[in-house]
């Protein structure tokens, strides 16, 4: 309540109303709510004031006081008042911000309002006795995401032909050693050493006799010799040879069921008696690759115990091993590579190349060899499914699929892991025609996903395609941006006699003199200073360091005299030396995390357009690419003139790394439609209705990722069809995609995420895409509602939560930022009048868009110390979108307005209102 009384009780005449104030006691609350029905608009805010029903209006309506559907309200200086007040009254009377004000009866009603106090309007209407009519679409379904180059398995018994069938009993003997190999439950107490068991004994017995039978053979036939044998083999060689192998296998086998078990010795002995006696059918259908023995059996201690020492230190010409030994040294493991060696030799030589391949891959585990082995038998099918089910390099897997003809299946893994060169290099060593082929191919991808100077890289050491790469240096000329004055310079450097054509595009470039270029400008001093040097760069960089000077001395560029000088000195120009005066002395460039007070703008609700928009983003040539929803794209100079209009609709962009491809996405419910752009040519292509729910925000113009019911899948943006490459399954809920040229990061949920559940973190390394990291954090202790999870390239996640205190209000707000368990840090954040509609992190910053009494407020908060560095108000504004490329934050929301801000500097960069 408040003494004041105004000099009029209300608004009269034709006014601009910004809500409406409805009293339930004096209509009824059936009739309010269908008058605020009827005044409801896409952005209205309906809140409960007491007995009233506030209707807050997204924009000012021309209203005739006496016919409106309830009190008027006008706003003034941030508050909702019902009558006309003089200058200053609100201020002389302190009224709150964020009230309405208003007269009841004889009193002057002061209410605040806020985000708690909102009504949906969706409660009112009682769809209870409705039923839903069956529909069926009239296009297509949405398409589904198709994998392609699925990895297929690879069974050798199934793949190789001649191979027989495992017996039966090899899969228990198996499961049975591995069982044996694992660590026991609990260790053992320290003890003394347990009595001999019977192996033990065994084997000292045999190891025993066996020396004394040996010493009693060479004191009598010592110097005997005997036919029958090896050219040079004594007789006493071959009795003691077979000695040796015999007091061998008796010490393995007891030393087996030591450590396996009695049925596994057993089943050993026997396949090694198979392989012995060459019956290779039989052994290969009992063999047991090397991994599923234990440990224990390859680090058996040797069987030789009794030393002795020689009587004296002559040589006995006759005799090939000591007297005092008979070389037990093979253990079982290294028994058994041998044997499984020997085989591999016999079936190579009996020209059984597929089972012998089997040996090599199933039993040695030698998958190189076996590869190489395939491949020079004429085997490349298998050559190559076998390379990529064994998971062996990428460069390798990519090399054997492209030379078994499988040429699509190769560029899909390249493209992939990125193992282009790789393969590249491998092919080079055999066949220098297929590598010229694959190199071809390589850039023609990266052609197409629009990175053109990677692509004239790639193709340049083929002189039959030169043509091709002087056109790509063209196009990615026109792309411009700092792309484009890296590709003038690499024209000069590649084709030295373009020089007259390139001497007018440099200097046009160097000719601008707003800050908004100023990285082209000094990009193309650095690329011409840079490398060999010749007339023609020397003449060019002659004129571009007079630029960055230029823009040193304006306040544009910090450039040390160092710098300086080192451009000078390239240009080997004397006279320029002599020009140039020394720079003066630069401190170090403002930013945001070191200004004292944060950063304020503030967009008044008159400054505005008339069209809504959902996204934009800043192109290299500086133009800018706008997202207008159903009224589709437009495409804007630098001073804001339309330049294209594309009628296609969409709602969200995804722009390349390079600049010059972007995807447009507008929402269809649980589908999504999906549009093509190539914005060098202008060409805009509708590619698909697709099924997905989250998506990273840039791609590298080939590769983009998605989430999809529990999977991320890599999409191919360049495929006909909505077609994968590649697969996480079932991880959860992607609920925040992001990615760089090096990373990339998911954050997950399950069912239970949004009400204070744990969050699990994937990160990913480019170009092979290998998980580097996986974690999970902490739920929240109160519990949540209403969550926004976003993630940064790095992996930093923003955790945006409200603590309950009743069942329909908040009391607190937090922001958790976390990057794996052992780093993370939460901050509360004031919810006065507010609430959160919009989180974005990158690397560094955190923006986070509230709804206030006013508008849109946007909130920039640094990544370090989530500390409020920067924030503007989108007056009038009900929804606003944020996103960060390239080292700016770009805003925009419903009342056309297009805000791009240098988070560096927290320069004002583009300022546009979009208007039909």
């Amino acid at each position: 309540m408040s003494s004041f009384l105004p000099k009029k009780p209300i608004h009269q005449g034709v006014i601009q109303a910004k809500a409406f104030l409805l009293d339930t006691e004096t209509i009824g609350e059936a009739e309010v709510r269908n008058r605020a029905l009827a005044l409801w608009q896409p952005g209205t805010q309906i809140y409960q004031v007491g007995h009233n029903i506030l209707v807050d209006l997204p924009q000012l309506r021309k209203t005739v006081c006496a016919t409106a559907p309830g009190l008027p309200l006008v706003e003034v200086d941030r508050r909702l008042i019902g009558f006309p007040v003089a200058a200053g009254e609100p201020a002389k009377q302190e009224w709150p911000l964020g009230a309405v004000v208003w007269l009841e009866g004889n009193s002057l009603r002061v209410e605040r309002f806020s985000g708690e106090q909102l009504v949906d309007p969706a409660l009112w209407l009682d769809v209870a006795g409705f039923t839903a009519a069956g529909t069926a679409t009239l296009g297509a379904p949405p398409a589904k995401p198709k994998l392609v180059a699925e990895e297929a398995p690879f069974d050798p018994r199934q793949k190789f032909t001649g191979v027989p069938p495992e017996d039966p009993e090899r899969a228990a003997i198996i499961a049975e050693l591995l069982k044996a190999g694992r660590p026991a439950a609990a260790p053992r107490p320290a003890a003394a050493p347990p009595p001999a068991s019977t192996g033990d004994s065994l084997g000292g017995m045999f190891e025993t006799v066996t020396n004394s039978i040996s010493d009693m053979v060479s004191s009598w036939f010592g110097g005997g010799s005997g036919g029958g044998g090896k050219s040079g083999e004594s007789w006493f060689d071959r009795i003691s040879g077979q000695f040796q192998r015999l007091t061998q296998k008796v010490v393995m086998a007891t030393r087996l069921s030591q450590y396996i078990g009695q049925k596994q010795a057993e089943y050993l002995s026997n396949l090694m008696n198979m392989f012995e006696e060459g019956n290779l059918d039989d052994a290969l259908r009992h063999a047991i690759p090397l991994n599923n023995l234990p440990d224990s059996l390859k680090t058996v201690p040797s069987y030789e115990t009794n030393f002795q020492p020689r009587p004296n230190l002559s040589i006995n010409p006759a005799r090939n091993s000591s007297a005092s030994s008979i070389n037990l040294g093979n253990d079982t493991f290294s028994y058994l590579r041998k044997l499984y060696r020997a085989a591999f030799d016999r079936l190579v030589a009996q020209g059984k190349i597929e089972e012998a391949a089997f040996v090599l891959a199933e039993l040695l585990l030698e998958n190189e060899e076996a590869v190489a082995f395939l491949e020079r038998h004429g085997k490349l099918q298998l050559a190559a499914e076998m390379a990529e089910a064994r998971h062996l390099a990428p460069g390798l897997v990519v090399r054997q699929w492209f030379i078994a003809g499988d040429i699509q299946r190769a560029i899909a893994i390249a493209r992939r892991t990125g193992a282009f060169a790789d393969a590249i290099l491998r092919l080079e060593r055999t066949d220098r025609a297929a590598a010229e082929k694959l190199r071809l191919l390589w850039a023609g991808v990266q052609a197409e996903a629009g990175d053109f100077a990677l692509a004239v890289e790639t193709i340049w050491p083929i002189d039959s395609a030169r043509k091709l790469a002087e056109a790509w240096i063209e196009q990615g000329i026109a792309v411009g941006g700092v792309g484009g004055a890296q590709m003038l310079v690499r024209k000069l450097e590649l084709l030295p006699e373009t020089f007259p054509a390139v001497r007018p595009q440099v200097l046009a470039m160097l000719a601008a003199e707003d800050k908004e270029t100023v990285f082209q400008r000094q990009t193309l001093t650095e690329r011409l200073t840079g490398g060999e040097g010749s007339t023609a760069k020397r003449t060019l960089a002659r004129a571009a360091v007079r630029t960055v000077a230029r823009d040193a001395t304006n306040g544009f560029l910090h450039l040390t005299n160092e710098t300086l000088d080192r451009y000078t000195q390239f240009t080997n120009d004397p006279v320029l030396r002599a020009d140039l005066p020394k720079l003066p002395r630069q401190d170090a460039p403002v930013t945001l995390d070191r200004l004292r007070e944060p950063m304020r703008y503030d967009f008044d609700t008159s400054d505005a357009g008339n069209l809504a928009v959902s996204d934009a983003a800043l192109l290299p040539d500086g133009s800018l690419l706008v997202a207008l929803g159903e009224a589709g794209l437009r495409r804007l100079s630098r001073k804001g003139k339309l330049l294209r209009h594309y009628d296609l609709p969409a709602d969200t962009l995804v722009l390349s790394d390079v600049g010059n491809r972007a995807l447009a996405i507008a929402r269809r419910g649980p589908a999504n439609r999906l549009t093509r752009l190539d914005l060098h040519s202008g060409k805009a292509e509708d590619w698909c209705d697709a099924e997905f729910h989250s998506w990273a925000g840039s791609f590298d113009g080939s590769l983009w990722f998605v989430g999809y019911r529990e999977d991320v899948l890599a999409i191919d943006a360049t495929a006909r069809r909505f077609e994968s490459i590649w697969r996480v399954p079932e991880i959860g809920t992607a609920l925040s995609i992001s990615r760089s040229a090096k990373k990339l990061a998911i954050v997950t949920g399950k069912e239970e995420w949004n009400h204070g559940g744990e969050l699990e973190l994937w990160n990913y390394a480019f170009p092979h895409l290998t998980l580097r990291n996986r974690d999970r954090t902490n739920p929240y202790a109160f519990g949540c509602h209403d969550r926004l999870v976003n993630v940064s390239p790095d992996g930093y996640v923003a955790d945006l939560g409200f603590s309950p205190v009743g069942s329909d209000t908040f009391q607190n707000l937090w922001l958790r930022l976390w990057f794996c368990r052992t780093k993370e840090q939460s901050r509360e954040l004031a919810t006065d009048v507010c609430t959160p509609c919009g989180l974005e992190i990158s690397d560094h910053w955190i923006a986070l868009a509230a709804k206030t009494i006013r508008g849109v407020e946007i909130r920039l908060f640094d990544l370090s110390e989530i500390r409020l560095r920067a924030s503007w108000i989108l007056a009038g504004a009900s929804a606003a979108h944020i996103s960060f490329r390239n080292q700016m934050c770009c805003c925009t929301d419903d009342r056309g307005r297009v805000v791009l801000v240098d988070v560096q500097t927290g320069d004002l960069l583009r300022n546009e209102r979009i208007t039909v």
